[in-house]
């Protein structure tokens, strides 16, 4: 259910899949949505609970599926999907889900970069200009609500974003750590109290929705194998700062990947400029830099706890 997701604007979803029950989407809401975000923010889950509360069809499919080795597969394979939404059956609503549009994207958002300049980069911006046509084709009448996810905003294009409604899936806040540990905490049979909730909201914060269901999934099971509620929250812990500390070297590493990628487009492309290049290099710094700092949160500041009641 959409009430059951974090996130602070629901309201828009909760009207989209009320309009698409009706048959139509009318002009007061978006054709398309863009959502982004960290992974295990809900995105997807946003998007299923969408399909399951309006009833509507969904063709989904990952944005590197629309682009081949072969000429011409980028335009084409995004035009086939549309042809098959608007071939369904007219009395419901049709979602199309394009996951990671990132992934078909440059790393600058001009088309400078060596990528553009390949045959497969060349088929990824068909695939983008594609999208962008079917996108403007695309009436209400047709009732069709297009949804594109991405973790990575700063390299969607800007052609995509001016068309779609961008919605941010940001990690919870206290207030949303308290409430999803209090309702993971619940499902999995973990009775925690008022005082131990507060004192994992601070060392969880930073963590997305689904980092915070993975911690007291391994809480359950180290309880399961015979250790104390308090034994296994430790150990739980444990293994989600090793976790934390992992994914921000697995960042570091992306971070200087787009670094360099994005130098060798300012050097080698025919209008790019080591400017850009720093600037798109700094914008990957900051996207990366509040992913997770769990480990961090017991050497230093300690926020005032927020009010739950």
């Amino acid at each position: 259910m959409i009430k059951d997701i974090f996130h602070p604007g629901k309201a828009i979803f909760v009207e989209i899949a009320k309009q698409l029950r009706k048959g139509k989407l009318p002009e007061y809401l978006p054709k398309g949505i863009l959502l982004y975000g960290p992974s295990g923010t809900g995105k997807n889950a946003m998007i299923e609970a969408l399909v399951n509360e309006s009833g509507c069809l969904i063709f989904s499919i990952g944005a590197t599926e629309l682009v081949t080795n072969i000429q011409g597969s980028g335009s084409s394979s995004t035009k086939e999907i549309f042809v098959r939404a608007r071939r369904a059956n007219p009395n419901r609503g049709v979602i199309i889900l394009i996951n990671e549009l990132q992934s078909i994207t440059p790393v600058t958002t001009d088309q400078s970069t060596p990528l553009a300049h390949t045959r497969s980069g060349q088929e990824y911006d068909n695939a983008l200009t594609q999208l962008c046509i079917e996108y403007d084709q695309c009436s209400n009448n047709d009732n069709i609500l297009i949804a594109v996810t991405c973790n990575e905003f700063f390299r969607i294009n800007e052609r995509i974003r001016s068309r779609f409604e961008c919605i941010k899936f940001p990690c919870p806040d206290e207030n949303g750590i308290y409430e999803i540990l209090k309702n993971k905490s619940e499902y999995f049979g973990i009775l925690l109290s008022y005082e131990e909730i507060e004192r994992y909201v601070e060392k969880l914060n930073g963590l997305s929705g689904r980092d915070i269901t993975h911690f007291v999934q391994n809480a359950k099971r180290e309880i399961s194998l015979g250790k104390t509620k308090e034994e296994a929250l430790a150990l739980a812990m444990q293994h989600q700062i090793r976790a934390a500390r992992d994914a921000r070297e697995n960042s570091n590493r992306r971070f200087n990947q787009l670094r360099d990628e994005a130098i060798r487009g300012a050097v080698f492309g025919a209008s790019g400029t080591i400017t850009k290049a720093l600037v798109v290099s700094v914008l990957a710094g900051i996207g990366f830099l509040g992913l997770v700092l769990s480990d961090n949160k017991d050497n230093g500041n300690k926020g005032t706890s927020p009010s739950h009641k």
